[in-house]
């Protein structure tokens, strides 16, 4: 999202930054739902409960945030997110569409 980004354009840029702030908000919410559907998988990711502390940050007290903290989960805290996820998943699901539910492309 704002890998190839400098931390100047993701300030210079509303839309990166309201983009990353909502991803986060969703990863969090889908994080916090986790926690009380799954507790055994929810316990496996790192740093859930920060996660979750984070988007309601976001969410609750949107006058506090600080972009540099945002920038910082974006280009450093997320790429360990993912691979937590990833090694969680079969490697035959992990990004295949189908086995997620997802359409398979155009027909």
């Amino acid at each position: 999202m704002a890998a190839d980004d400098s931390f100047d354009d993701y300030l210079a840029d509303e839309k990166l930054r309201f983009a990353v702030e909502r991803a986060f908000t969703v990863v969090g919410e889908a994080l916090n739902k986790l926690r009380s559907i799954d507790p055994d998988t929810a316990s496996r990711v790192p740093h859930l409960a920060d996660i979750v502390a984070f988007r309601n940050v976001l969410v609750h007290a949107y006058a506090d945030i600080d972009d540099r903290v945002v920038w910082a989960a974006a280009t450093l805290r997320t790429p360990e997110l993912l691979a937590a996820i990833d090694a969680m998943m079969p490697a035959h699901n992990a990004r295949d569409p189908v086995a997620l539910g997802l359409p398979s492309g155009p027909k």
